[in-house]
């Protein structure tokens, strides 16, 4: 089954970059893109989200604070900041909402690989939790 991931990046040069990007994993991977956190949140109410993938510095809403959110509303979605700012504070920040904090550039797959390593350990919690 395919996993449903949203990349959030109010550049729109990044967003086209991660397209590019991501095309070799379409066959594994079903993508959802937005502009910031409002039209996440938006498309997370009509499609289930498996992974969200969000940039830390937007405007309007930041990353850990998107992240925050989609924790209160979406508790099973594995959460990532993917940031081109990698200051210690901005790992900090994001600690409390975020599974884990990338660093960009980042590889597709590399990225490919954290996401199923996480998604791998996320199905193990949710096993054990019900037994």
């Amino acid at each position: 089954m395919k996993l449903d991931i949203l990349f959030v990046d109010d550049e729109v040069n990044v967003v086209h970059g991660l397209k590019r990007m991501l095309r070799p994993l379409r066959n594994e991977w079903n993508f959802y893109f937005a502009y910031g956190g409002k039209e996440a949140l938006e498309i997370m109410k009509e499609h289930r989200i498996d992974v969200i993938v969000s940039d830390m510095i937007m405007p309007e809403m930041s990353g850990a604070e998107l992240l925050e959110k989609v924790k209160e509303k979406y508790p099973s979605v594995i959460r990532y900041i993917l940031s081109g700012y990698s200051k210690e504070a901005f790992a900090l920040q994001s600690a409390k909402t975020a599974h884990q904090f990338i660093a960009k550039p980042i590889a597709p797959e590399e990225l490919k690989e954290k996401i199923t390593r996480s998604r791998k350990l996320h199905s193990i919690h949710i096993f054990t939790m019900k037994n």
